[in-house]
């Protein structure tokens, strides 16, 4: 299966925020994707390593697995970073908590 089908992968560029793939992240998670990858090549390897830090300052996520490596097909090697996180122990609260803004929302 290619990269681009895979469900629980985030793609970080420079185009969006930060806040637009940690939001992505939590969603995935939120769906029931028990690990989500963060990944990036060459200069969004910071992004990549901000959004991991952003997820973990809220401990929403817990890292399960990284991976470095070189990639590059026309041209020099460019960087390459995989982030592999998981539920966190404050997930489950901030589920319910988005869920219960949801619910008054739909009251108001």
């Amino acid at each position: 299966m290619a990269d681009n089908k895979v469900k629980n992968n985030v793609r970080v560029s420079t185009s969006k925020s930060l806040f637009f793939y940690t939001n992505l992240a939590k969603r995935l998670l939120a769906e029931g994707e028990e690990v989500v990858e963060l990944s990036g090549l060459g200069t969004t390897v910071n992004a990549v390593v901000s959004c991991i830090e952003i997820l973990k300052g809220q401990n929403l996520v817990e890292v399960t697995k990284i991976v470095t490596s070189l990639e590059g097909t026309n041209g020099p090697n460019v960087p390459k970073l995989q982030v592999y996180v998981k539920k966190g122990p404050e997930f489950e609260k901030y589920v319910q908590q988005l869920e219960s803004r949801k619910a008054e929302e739909k009251k108001e």
